[in-house]
């Protein structure tokens, strides 16, 4: 079960502007992880892993969206959805169209508004904690090094670990331990 949670609070938001001609991204809260399944309108599914509070991309279609997932007390996640624009050599901007608290195992339906008719749904798989000696963020983790995997015309992107249809990919210290 999930529920939408209609006021958006912008004093919790934690996102960073882009500069000229950077992706925008959201910060890093903490090095636990949360897999999620997202069901794209074309019928296939992309599993992502991200960083707690840190945002996954999927594009395709002319429509770029971000994917959030923030821990909250209690085991639940916050989900978020964004949408991302640019034009020509601009900074990135960002925009929240969405946001739903879930847990372990729950499904989330998405109106067409919060995902730009590119993703249908998002389940949460695994929330998994961070391994010792990682228990703060560092500045490098800052949505700055991703993995993108594209398959029938749609690209997804994570600081972490992508599984498309036709491949995966993972990013930095997520290669080495596991996280997928």
């Amino acid at each position: 079960m999930f529920r939408l949670i209609s006021s958006i609070t912008l004093a919790s938001l934690s996102f960073a502007p882009a500069s000229a001609g950077q992706d925008a991204y959201t910060a890093c809260q903490s090095h636990a992880r949360v897999k999620l399944r997202a069901t794209l309108a074309s019928g296939g599914p992309v599993t992502l892993v991200v960083r707690d509070g840190e945002m996954a991309t999927l594009a395709g279609a002319g429509h770029k969206v971000g994917l959030s997932a923030r821990l909250l007390s209690g085991g639940a996640v916050e989900l978020r959805t964004w949408a991302l624009t640019r034009r020509g050599d601009e900074p990135e901007r960002i925009a929240s169209r969405g946001r739903f608290e879930a847990r372990l195992g729950d499904s989330v339906a998405l109106p067409i508004e919060a995902a730009g008719g590119l993703v249908t749904g998002v389940e949460v798989l695994d929330v998994a904690n961070a391994l010792p000696g990682l228990e703060a963020p560092d500045a490098d983790l800052a949505g700055r090094a991703k993995c993108c995997v594209t398959c029938g015309g749609t690209t997804a992107c994570s600081s972490c670990w992508v599984e498309h249809d036709c491949g995966s990919c993972c990013a930095g210290s997520c290669c080495a331990d596991g996280a997928q």
